[in-house]
């Protein structure tokens, strides 16, 4: 059966279950009635309490021998009361196994689909619940387990996209829709608002109208064009497919915090996990040279680390937001929890800076292809270009030059400024060592 026409069966049998629970409050309303107006009235005088037997046995009647009329009302109360909850229990009952049938097609529905069934199922628990004036457990367990069983699967689809899209990564720069830009917006919303409830949380990620809707008027509405950065506060960066990915599937996560009562800490785990899988993924595709093979890149290049840089540049910067709006779905008691996000930052700008620790690298080992060149150099010959730059230290000028110009435009300034320091204290040092090495004996040769 299509989910459409099960919810609306499901609706259905929700309601008339709703219908006999109000029906049964009403007898029960009635019997009371009548049961106080006939104590009132004396009219049970004439009645021996103990023929009374109670059909429900329960605890609450009193052995036979301190029965007397006053007794016996209660006792047929607190029967009628039970039958309440006789009708409600097994109204509870019949729908988790009714729910529990389509088990598996409802931990495969599309997040909408289940935010309607979740609602409309807990709304069902929580009426006749509170109709009843008591807990049922028979349908509050099928739900929660199908909950989870939803999250599991919803968290499994999420991470092999992420995990195939950054297999094949090109790691070449992309626009930003502005959609992407509003999902940060979202984020840097919620996350930095002071006083915040539930219900701005919700209208902040479930707006009313959707920006894609075509407007009462028939116009659509205008949609701003893809920009070159992705903003996150005075922040801008370069991103990559898998970074925008991600983005959104954070997003998701998000919303599922919003709609799924009592799952933060389940859906945090799943988002800590995600976190972790694309740091790890990127580690291997970039630092590990995993591009190579599985997106048939020819080389780990410098714009490469760099485009790598920034993707792990805005997780750096989106993770404690991320926390935040954790926060404010979580109970008290499990914002302990959140430490989660602090290791994983820190795992993030671990490595970024292997990242850069790896330019560094590549520079240092262009800078001893060349200085075994200048090794073979015969320093006491006479220089005939001597306005010349030796052959050696023009190409590792040129070649640091390139670099720079490939970090200027892709590191942030603070980024740049360190990578080229540490790249130009290890050129000074390295050439100090070498020039002392080196056996010059003419005059020529030194002034060289």
């Amino acid at each position: 059966m299509p989910f459409d026409n099960f919810f609306k069966t499901l609706i259905a049998i929700y309601a008339v279950i709703i219908a006999a629970i109000e029906r049964s409050i009403g007898y029960h309303s009635i019997l009371k009635e009548l049961f106080d107006d006939a104590e009132s009235r004396h009219l049970f005088h004439d009645y021996d309490p103990h023929s009374y037997v109670s059909p429900t046995q329960n605890q609450m009647s009193s052995p036979t021998h301190e029965k007397n009329h006053g007794v016996v009302v209660n006792d047929l109360i607190q029967d009628s009361n039970s039958t309440i909850f006789a009708v409600a229990d097994m109204g509870h009952v019949r729908c988790a196994k009714l729910v529990g049938a389509r088990a598996d097609q409802n931990a495969q529905l599309n997040p909408t689909d289940f935010y309607r069934f979740f609602d409309a199922t807990w709304a069902f628990i929580n009426n006749s619940e509170k109709m009843c004036g008591r807990t049922s457990f028979g349908l509050r367990g099928a739900i929660i387990s199908q909950t989870k069983a939803f999250i599991n699967n919803f968290h499994m689809e999420r991470t092999k996209q992420e995990a195939l899209l950054i297999e094949n990564e090109q790691w070449s720069s992309t626009e930003v829709p502005q959609d992407f830009q509003d999902i940060i917006g979202r984020i840097s919303a919620v996350a930095g608002a002071k006083d915040l409830d539930k219900k701005f949380m919700t209208e902040t990620f479930f707006p009313a109208v959707d920006d894609s809707i075509v407007q009462s008027s028939g116009a659509v509405k205008n949609q701003s064009e893809p920009t070159k950065f992705l903003h996150i506060g005075d922040q801008s960066y370069f991103v990559v497919g898998c970074s925008l990915l991600i983005i959104k599937m954070m997003e998701d996560y998000i919303k599922c915090m919003i709609r799924l009562d009592g799952m933060t800490v389940d859906i945090m785990q799943k988002m800590i996990e995600l976190l972790k899988l694309f740091n790890s993924r990127v580690c291997q595709v970039i630092l590990g040279a995993g591009a190579m093979r599985s997106a048939g890149l020819k080389n780990i290049s410098a714009r490469h680390l760099a485009l790598a840089s920034q993707s792990v540049g805005i997780m750096i910067t989106l993770i404690p937001l991320l926390k935040e709006c954790v926060r404010r779905c979580m109970a008290e008691k499990q914002v302990v929890l959140l430490s989660e996000f602090d290791r994983m930052l820190k795992d993030y700008q671990n490595h970024q800076g292997e990242i850069h620790a790896k330019l560094i690298a590549i520079m240092n080992e262009r800078f001893d292809v060349h200085m075994k060149s200048m090794q073979t150099m015969n320093w006491d010959a006479p220089n005939r270009n001597a306005k010349s730059p030796s052959a050696y230290m023009e190409t590792l000028v040129k070649e640091t030059t390139t670099l720079h110009k490939v970090l200027n435009k892709y590191l942030p300034p603070h980024d740049l400024k360190f990578v080229m320091d540490q790249v130009f204290s290890s050129f000074a040092n390295q050439l100090a060592q070498e020039y002392s090495r080196l056996n010059v004996t003419t005059a020529a040769g030194k002034e060289r």
